[in-house]
């Protein structure tokens, strides 16, 4: 019975250090909490009243606002989910391969002025089959709604009729394990992006004029709102998901 039991105890000690951050949490203290907190309160109250063309500049500039204290604030946050100071790119071939991929006559290589992307290494016929990827490497929702989000999956109505915020969840829970399957990939994703998410007002006033310009201004007040909206959801509950991301879930991290 004894030798059971702490059987038992070192499989359950063992899942806790997957799901333990890689690097500690700094937690904000109670007062910076406090004001994080009215700080979400009121960036949901902007962002979640309908406003018309002429107006969603100007609401824009408040949600801005907001989110600059947002983040400063959250800066005080540091966990593994920060950005690597290089990305490993060379490590996920090798992982793929493990796992079952085929690549044949093409390596990933990097290009002046594109970054990364797949270079050929021979001459390639005509209809020649280049990359086989099975489904396990494939981060699907499949995988995320049997995962720590499980549960608020299927209690929460938001992320139960959004699947997009549910797959950007489990990246994120998956970057925080000390052991993920997924790091291979997660560490060969690139550390900025040029979306509309990372726009100053000058720069998104650039696109002023064109069909882009509403559009854009809307995907960041949508972003925005399902930031708070997830803040206050991972605060007030208590289910392995919201656990792992209460005291490291961030703005900048998720935008």
């Amino acid at each position: 019975m004894g030798k059971k039991s702490q059987s038992k105890q070192s499989k359950t000690n063992k899942q806790s250090a997957l799901l333990r951050p890689k690097d500690e949490t700094v937690k904000l203290s109670p007062q910076k909490r406090s004001e994080l907190n009215q700080l979400v309160d009121k960036l949901l109250k902007v962002t979640s009243v309908g406003v018309n063309s002429g107006k969603i500049r100007d609401n824009h500039i408040i949600t801005e606002k907001l989110l600059n204290k947002i983040i400063n604030i959250e800066s005080g946050i540091t966990s593994n989910l920060l950005p690597k100071p290089e990305r490993k790119v060379c490590t996920i071939t090798d992982w793929m391969i493990e796992n079952g991929a085929k690549i044949d006559g093409v390596e990933i290589g990097e290009f002046d002025g594109y970054e990364y992307g797949l270079k050929a290494v021979k001459d390639i016929k005509e209809g020649e089959l280049l990359i086989c990827v099975p489904r396990k490497l494939m981060m699907t929702t499949e995988f995320a709604r049997t995962s720590e989000l499980e549960f608020l999956f299927k209690n929460d109505p938001m992320l139960a009729h959004m699947p997009n915020i549910i797959l950007a969840l489990f990246l994120l829970l998956e970057k925080f394990k000390e052991n993920s399957f997924w790091r291979p990939y997660i560490e060969s994703l690139p550390n900025e992006y040029t979306t509309v998410m990372y726009f100053s007002l000058q720069e998104l006033e650039e696109l002023k004029g064109s069909p882009t310009y509403e559009p854009a201004m809307k995907q960041c007040q949508n972003v925005a709102r399902q930031y708070g909206y997830l803040y206050n959801l991972f605060q007030n509950s208590s289910d392995q998901a919201s656990l792992i991301l209460k005291n490291s879930f961030t703005y900048e991290q998720y935008r």
